[in-house]
């Protein structure tokens, strides 16, 4: 299908909407928005706030570039009736999308972090519900000009920058490939070296209450670190071998038979990763496979494969730039450069192993008379509202879309590897994540802020573990108030005591109040019970 665009120029404008207060079971429908270019605010009262939002975009002449944080997943989804083509959309986040003249986009995709964590007002939402909206209306404005406002001086700050990119994946590469130029690999490659890309460990040695002293400590910039300390493989050349190579010099990836004492990753049957496999096949990169053989914690019976790099690259320039630029920022005060800096360090990498297999081209559809020629083209209908159509099929790849997925594998393994390492210098651990241990004594490198060192983040009386990042750390219980220290609780917000309950033996019901938007259906309402499955 052709698309449409408009090549002028946009000038910045952020845009917000308040909306009822979250309440399980009930949709939130918007009430007043504002629309702020830096210079003035247009703001809507009432239920059609953005019915006049759209018609006054359609007034104006000049484009505008308009950001809405976590809009793709909230904000843009009460437009749907006028947002056009050309959009991006990434694994159902609108991206990007455009009314008219004017392109809308997600500042999540660019800053991806809560607001407040920058700058953001407080207000009891109570205020906004329909019977009290209008007597607290003043308070309600001030606040929703408050958030237009800082966001619209954090992201004119990045695009300042950074220019105007899209996510900060692609930002962090950009600025990767300006410091260290290296190559584009291609699908072929990619499907060689892809097996080796693993994520985080993140594992519980023991569960339940447990009394302490505990200790968490957590390693500074754990993937930064890895990208300037490691040698990492780049571009296509590499040597291979059915041999196991005589030291670990040059970086490489290796498949083998043999047996493993819960240190090197595989996937079980189900996608999941785990270290626990005892014996049989692994494909691993070098980095943790040197640790585990120095600990004696695997065995290697018959190398299958061997990939050892003919070229290396190592990212310290870049991450020194950026770690120094995140530190001089904080000491300045300028939380939105320390932010920034913080981000691109931690993006990069992950950027580097992006698979556009799974990659869509999605497009929005007015006359459902084109649907024939939808299909004819490879698009499948993916959600119906009363005023347009979502198609989507998979995306024309493209060989410049793959970066060097060899280069995501080796720093995932190094930061593994350096995790497993220092397990080695924790007594009694019960608990690792990805690039933190808790356990009751330490004995690694310890400093608060330098690049890769470790830090004392919480210490506690008792932890509770329920499961993979399901825990709290905590001081008090039995006949005195729990204080939590450090509390980790995926798929809902748990209090400290509901994790302890968990960890007794209880089902918790979790409710969550904010709906959850999706392009393919209705808005729903999360519930979960919750038990303890580690």
């Amino acid at each position: 299908m052709k698309k449409s665009g408009n090549k002028k120029k946009h000038k910045i404008a952020t845009l917000d909407f308040e909306t009822d207060p979250f309440l399980f079971g009930r949709v939130p429908e918007p009430f007043c928005c504002e629309l702020w270019d830096g210079e003035k605010a247009i703001v809507f009262w009432g239920d059609d706030c953005a019915d006049q939002l759209i018609e006054y975009l359609q007034s104006l002449d000049e484009p505008l570039l308009i950001y809405a944080h976590n809009g793709g997943k909230f904000d843009f989804h009460f437009l749907h009736k006028a947002i056009e083509n050309p959009s991006l959309i990434i694994k159902t986040r609108i991206v990007s999308t455009h009314i008219g003249i004017h392109e809308l986009r997600d500042s999540f995709a660019i800053l991806p972090v809560p607001l407040k964590s920058y700058a953001k007002e407080d207000i009891d939402y109570g205020k906004m519900e329909r019977p009290r909206r209008e007597t607290h209306k003043a308070e309600i404005l001030e606040y929703l000009h408050s958030d237009c406002v800082h966001l619209f001086d954090l992201v004119t700050a990045f695009i300042e920058r950074f220019g105007p990119q899209m996510t900060i994946g692609g930002t962090a590469m950009k600025q990767m490939q300006e410091w260290h130029p290296h190559e584009k690999c291609g699908s072929r490659h990619d499907e060689r070296y892809r097996p080796y890309y693993y994520g985080g460990r993140v594992q519980c040695f023991k569960s339940g209450d447990l009394p302490g002293p505990w200790k968490y400590v957590d390693r500074n910039s754990m993937y930064p670190a890895e990208m300037a300390d490691k040698q990492h493989p780049t571009g296509r050349d590499y040597h291979f071998t059915r041999s196991m190579p005589d030291d670990f010099s040059m970086p490489f990836f290796i498949t083998f038979e043999g047996t493993n004492n819960n240190a090197l990753p595989c996937v079980d049957e189900e996608g999941g990763l785990i270290f626990t496999k005892a014996h049989g096949i692994f494909s691993v990169c070098s980095h943790e496979l040197e640790v585990a053989l120095k600990y004696d914690l695997c065995r290697i019976d018959n190398v299958l494969e061997c990939h050892v790099a003919t070229e290396t690259i190592n990212f310290g320039d870049f991450v020194r730039h950026f770690a120094a630029e995140k530190a001089a920022s904080k000491a300045a005060g300028d939380k939105a450069n320390e932010m920034f800096a913080k981000l691109i360090m931690n993006s990069g990498y992950g950027r580097e192993g992006i698979n556009p297999d799974n990659f869509a081209d999605w497009h929005i559809e007015r006359d459902p008379v084109n649907a024939l020629e939808l299909e004819m083209e490879g698009y499948q209908l993916e959600a119906e509202y009363p005023e347009i159509q979502l198609w989507s099929k998979p995306a024309d790849i493209q060989e410049h879309q793959y970066a060097d997925v060899a280069i995501a594998a080796s720093i995932t393994s190094a930061a593994r590897g350096n995790l497993l390492e220092n397990l080695q210098r924790a007594i009694d651990p019960i608990y690792c994540d990805t690039d933190s241990i808790i356990c009751r004594d330490f004995s690694g490198d310890m400093h608060p802020s330098r690049l890769g060192a470790w830090d004392l983040e919480a210490e506690a009386d008792a932890i509770a573990i329920a499961g993979k990042k399901m825990y709290c750390l905590y001081d008090g219980g039995i006949n005195s108030p729990v204080i939590p220290r450090k509390l980790s609780s995926k798929g809902g917000t748990l209090s400290a005591a509901e994790i302890i309950r968990i960890c007794s033996g209880e089902i918790v019901k979790y409710e969550n109040y904010a709906p959850t938007f999706s392009l393919k259906r209705p808005p729903t309402f999360v519930t979960r019970n919750f038990k303890i499955t580690a």
